[in-house]
């Protein structure tokens, strides 16, 4: 029987205090939410707007996206999208996933547990974000629709956390943010750099060039912070015009916005901490002290961190130490040049995608052509000007930082 969705919360807490066993539908605004459970405890959650990308975004988010080739998981999409949202066929999908990787070996038993808890606690907070909608409860044993196969009994989620109190405080901290910021899926962004530049604020001035159509939470890979701490540090900046929210990309725009409230318990807000944002890492490799002191002076910003390299023949295992967001590299070097150190460096696979400019006087097509083929991104003919180093670092080190 279908009825007036109340309080998810509640709803929630009912059924783990009855201890009761099958799977809880709602439906609100063409979106689905699935979610099982097993003698009053949360074994897997499912949301219909969930996808490839959403699988994509733990793996990134948990550091397990080099594992795994994601087009081994475009099979999974049906999983997702194509399944028939009137039946409970999430069960049968999960299993298979849960097989495909276990057997080829893409993930461990531990990781893909840790992947599972990421999917289903993202399905249940917007779950938890629902105001008003349709609910439907189907006990265990009831339809042929829904059994509970044994892999639960693996994968089940650690029940030391309570999962639920944890995402209820994290949407308190989110309604602290409202009615300016409604969703961790909004998109900001900014007409004019000269806002952002007259502010004078480093870290604001680093993020602002991560603002391109990217999600709060996508933005919280990209910086490695909290996407609640990243919409905190920029809540000001929206209330007062300098950047505007777009609306969520058009899979997440169905989903519910965190509902607003009129007061937050000061125990239960999630107080906000100070963003901050690591420097981006610049090699500089050139035999020249005077050029690499010259280079440090120009990247003279909070904003950047540089590392100045005199010896090409020991760049390369510092640069595998330091994993920089960019090298700038001179030709000319004794030993060994900057063409045989770029070549070397594009066969590594720890460095294979880090950008590198090449840094020389010479000014000739066939060494412009030369770099190329060694794998460098861009050439900087000496003498260049501040400004063309900091548009050559802007582009290639902010886009190194960004989401693949």
């Amino acid at each position: 029987m279908s009825v007036t969705l109340l309080s998810p919360v509640e709803i929630l807490k009912q059924l783990t205090v009855e201890q009761r066993s099958g799977c809880l539908q709602a439906f609100s605004n063409g979106v689905y939410w699935h979610l099982y459970l097993l003698q009053g405890q949360l074994q897997l959650a499912t949301c219909s707007v969930q996808s490839t990308d959403s699988i994509d975004f733990h793996l990134r988010r948990l550091g397990l996206r080099e594992k795994v080739e994601f087009k081994r998981l475009a099979a999974f999409e049906a999983f997702f999208v194509n399944r028939d949202k009137s039946h409970l066929v999430d069960l049968e999908f999960f299993e298979q996933m849960i097989e495909r990787l276990v057997l080829t070996g893409l993930l461990s038993f531990a990781e893909l547990k840790v992947l599972w808890k990421g999917l289903t606690e993202e399905a249940i907070e917007s779950f938890l974000w629902l105001t008003e909608g349709e609910q439907r409860w189907i006990e265990a044993g009831q339809s042929e629709l829904l059994k509970l196969p044994d892999f639960f009994s693996k994968f089940s989620l650690d029940q030391d956390t309570d999962i639920i109190s944890a995402l209820v405080n994290k949407m308190l901290a989110w309604q602290t943010l409202s009615p300016v910021i409604r969703s961790p899926y909004q998109r900001p962004y900014f007409f004019a750099q000269s806002e952002i530049d007259e502010v004078g604020n480093p870290g604001l001035m680093q993020i602002s060039k991560a603002l391109k159509g990217l999600s709060f939470r996508q933005l919280s890979l990209v910086l490695k912070q909290d996407e609640f701490i990243i919409a905190k540090f920029l809540y000001s900046h929206i209330q007062e015009g300098r950047i505007y929210l777009r609306n969520p990309q058009a899979a997440y725009q169905n989903l519910p916005l965190v509902p607003t409230i009129t007061s937050i318990p000061s125990e239960i807000a999630v107080p906000p901490k100070p963003l901050t944002i690591s420097p981006l890492k610049i090699a500089c490799i050139d035999d020249s002290p005077t050029i690499l002191n010259e280079m440090n002076r120009l990247l003279d910003s909070e904003r950047y961190s540089v590392t100045k390299i005199d010896d090409p023949v020991k760049a390369s295992s510092l640069l595998f130490r330091l994993r920089p967001d960019l090298i700038l590299m001179d030709v000319t070097m004794p030993e060994i040049n900057g063409y045989q150190l770029c070549s070397l460096l594009r066969s590594s696979v720890a460095l294979r995608e880090t950008p590198i400019v090449m840094v020389t006087g010479r000014k000739g097509l066939i060494d412009k052509v030369k770099g190329r083929l060694a794998g460098a991104n861009e050439y900087l003919t000496k003498p260049f000007k501040k400004a063309e180093l900091l548009s050559l670092v802007n582009k290639y080190a902010v886009a190194n930082s960004d989401i693949g």
